[in-house]
């Protein structure tokens, strides 16, 4: 009940329908497949094809990412104060879906007779373009996904949505370097994928640009007050202690996950396979696809321990499983055995998905509570920060991710027959050292503040505020 100086809250905002929310997930295409093709073909394509070393790869596209990193923040106060009759975030996903895609189109087409330096710089310049490019879509993209969610459960769902179709559009991403070994030169088979990929992008970004619709904006552009200075919006974001607590989450597991993830391929190609690319690349492929369909019907089962146990105690357990599965591989990459490795996905890939669905669903609980303390609807900012960071930590997992081939001592002309050491050395890296690293991700969430109840407090106050505004 209302108090005497407390206006009655409105109703809930209605929650989104399942054809918007359809719409929505699927829009995400340009994104999720682009990134999908440039990561599993940039080390097979570049270098087991075109003889560059893993090492350069790896730092210009770091580079390209820290690069692209540092317009997260203004596309974030970009998107937050546009007013156009278009809305504050669909011109810029139009934008951006278009343009990722026209570069991903021509990704591949570099010269086969070109020099080692011209190749980097192609390589460097267009993905460049392509990160720059998955920015402006990107953040407005997410911080939309923010608004559509209605309450604490409803977050949820959104994230659950969006993060089934990235999933199904995921599981095709397993299988890119195989499809490519399938042509008589893999890179006609990659430039084959690109333009196919850019061509389904462009749609799917369309479609959630006529069809879909920002359901705040009209009452965000009449009542919003006015825009803050770029630096004092960052300041007043990054103060926020439990923000920053799941900034450390993120960046632990972007870092985790990046940098000793390549090892992989290497490890199933010529360690377990002995130099077969066509056996390494279709293993890899069912394990990834197995792991996607794993999380993907792990979907639904993270949403309900969100709504029975809480956000915070299910991102707990989805760490553990993500930890067991990096200890097990330990033993699962194994050339005696290789399918053994099916195994790793019913913990490492439901583990890892959980996670950033959870993570995903509380990102938008703290866009609330900075809401109550500043008066603001921050949205876009709160996710170009947390995309920045993410970016900033998987720019500095790729540039090392190709060193730490090199650091193990593994060398592409020596095939399966490496020096002693190396592949104990991959191992190691591809298994023992991110278990390690994620228990720290456990420490940062201990002691969670906004459980369902404080959010759920935070929700009738907001509601409140915006009814006395004329919302």
């Amino acid at each position: 009940m209302a108090t005497p100086d407390q206006p009655a809250a409105k109703p809930m905002a209605v929650p989104p329908t399942r054809a918007e929310l359809i719409i929505y997930a699927l829009g995400n295409a340009a994104v999720v497949m682009g990134n999908g093709l440039i990561n599993a073909l940039q080390f097979p394509i570049f270098n087991m094809v075109l003889g560059l070393s893993p090492g350069m790869i790896g730092t210009i596209a770091g580079i390209s990412r820290v690069l692209d990193a540092l317009a997260d923040p203004v596309m974030g106060q970009v998107s937050d104060n546009t007013r156009s009759r278009f809305g504050r975030r669909m011109p810029y996903i139009f934008a951006g879906g278009v343009l990722s895609m026209l570069c991903l189109g021509i990704f591949y087409w570099c010269g086969e007779g070109w020099d080692s330096t011209a190749i980097l710089a192609w390589f460097g310049v267009l993905l460049f373009v392509f990160n720059l490019a998955t920015t402006v879509i990107g953040v407005p993209y997410y911080a939309l996904g923010i608004e559509m969610g209605t309450d604490y459960d409803q977050r949820t769902r959104v994230v659950a949505y969006r993060s089934f179709m990235d999933k199904m559009l995921g599981i095709l991403a397993n299988w890119y370097f195989r499809f490519t070994e399938m042509f008589a030169h893999a890179l006609n088979g990659a430039r084959w994928l690109a333009g196919l990929i850019a061509v389904f992008g462009i749609g799917a970004t369309l479609t959630l640009v006529l069809k879909n619709k920002e359901h705040r904006y009209a009452a965000v552009a009449k009542n919003s007050p006015a825009p803050e200075g770029f630096w004092s919006t960052i300041g007043s974001v990054l103060s926020n202690p439990v923000y920053l607590r799941l900034l450390a989450i993120w960046s632990i597991l972007t870092l985790n996950t990046g940098v000793f993830s390549a090892l992989g391929l290497y490890l199933n190609v010529y360690y377990v396979y002995g130099g077969d690319k066509a056996a390494g690349a279709t293993l890899g492929g069912v394990i990834g696809t197995l792991g996607l369909v794993l999380s993907t019907l792990a979907i639904p089962f993270t949403k309900f321990l969100c709504d029975r146990l809480g956000k915070h105690r299910a991102l707990v357990l989805a760490l553990w499983l993500y930890i067991g599965g990096s200890i097990l591989k330990w033993w699962c990459v194994n050339p005696n055995y290789p399918w053994l490795q099916l195994v790793l996905p019913f913990f490492f890939s439901i583990g890892i998905s959980s996670i950033y669905i959870v993570m995903s669903a509380m990102q938008a609980d703290v866009v609330d509570m900075d809401e109550l303390r500043s008066g603001k609807r921050r949205e876009g900012m709160f996710g170009a920060i947390g995309g920045w960071v993410m970016k900033m930590g998987g720019s500095l997992a790729i540039a090392l991710s190709g060193w730490v081939v090199v650091w193990t001592g593994f060398h592409v002309a020596h095939g399966a027959n490496q020096p002693d050491g190396v592949f104990f050395a991959m191992r190691v890296c591809f298994s023992l050292i991110p278990a390690a690293g994620s228990v720290l991700a456990l420490w940062a969430i201990r002691h969670w503040p906004l459980t369902r109840e404080r959010c759920e407090e935070i929700r009738l106050t907001l509601t409140a505020r915006r009814a006395a505004a004329g919302e």
